[in-house]
């Protein structure tokens, strides 16, 4: 199993996405961000611009996301409260990975920082603890 337990933007990125300086620049930002444009979807995770989290994505619905690793294999469901227009919290319900069970109840934040829905990309920061993580999403389904 390729996981390893760090806490990124909900708990799931290779150790190599976080070793690398990641710098994303969103070429054609929209002028306004559209917050919105994270409220619904499934979304896979730029660790660089060619660069995509094999086997990772991410589903926002009304009220939870879902984030599934190895195709699905893994999974960690969090309710979700959007606490302003581009703020929310992750509440960590339910998680087949044994590991992630003592997370129960845990506490992640998010802020969208930008979107350039023409790239169909939006960059959140995610704070969880004292650890903040900038990553990028790009939209595969609404």
């Amino acid at each position: 199993m390729k996981l390893i337990l760090i806490i990124s933007l909900f708990f799931f990125l290779p150790l190599n996405c976080l070793a690398q300086e990641r710098v994303h620049w969103l070429v054609n930002q929209d002028s306004k961000t559209n917050c919105d444009y994270l409220k619904k979807g499934i979304f896979l995770n730029k660790e660089t611009d060619t660069k995509i989290t094999e086997g990772y994505s991410i589903e926002f619905t009304k009220d939870y996301v879902f984030e599934k690793v190895e195709n699905g294999k893994y999974f960690v469901k969090s309710k979700l409260n959007f606490i302003s227009e581009c703020n929310y919290e992750l509440t960590i319900e339910e998680s087949n990975i044994e590991a992630y069970k003592s997370l129960i109840g845990h506490k992640v934040y998010g802020e969208i920082l930008e979107t350039a829905i023409s790239d169909k990309l939006v960059k959140v920061k995610v704070k969880s603890g004292d650890q903040t993580l900038i990553v990028v999403f790009e939209k595969i389904k609404d």
